[in-house]
C-alpha cells in the first residue's frame, strides 16, 4: 500500500498497527511517501491489515471518516 503525503507521525502510527503482524509486515517513509508491506499466505490476515491501515490513513490523508463500501 502507498500513501501520499505522509509523515512521521502517520508512520509511528501505522507502525503500530502492524505491531501484531511482527516480522509480516513493514512501513517504511521515504520522502513524503509511505509504503506498507505484508508478507503472508492468508489473504484474510492481509485484507484486515490492509482494511485496518485504510481506515486509520483515510482521514488523515482526506479528512474523510473511513467509511467501508456497502456489499450489495
Amino acid at each position: 500500500m502507498l500513501f501520499y503525503p505522509a509523515n512521521e507521525t502517520l508512520l509511528e502510527g501505522v507502525r503500530e498497527k502492524l505491531t501484531p503482524l511482527a516480522n509480516y509486515a513493514g512501513a517504511t517513509l521515504t520522502d513524503g511517501l509511505l509504503t506498507v508491506r505484508f508478507l503472508s499466505d492468508d489473504n484474510l490476515l492481509c485484507q484486515r491489515a490492509m482494511r485496518d491501515i485504510w481506515q486509520f490513513m483515510r482521514p488523515h490523508l482526506t479528512g474523510k471518516s473511513p467509511v467501508l463500501p456497502e456489499s450489495g
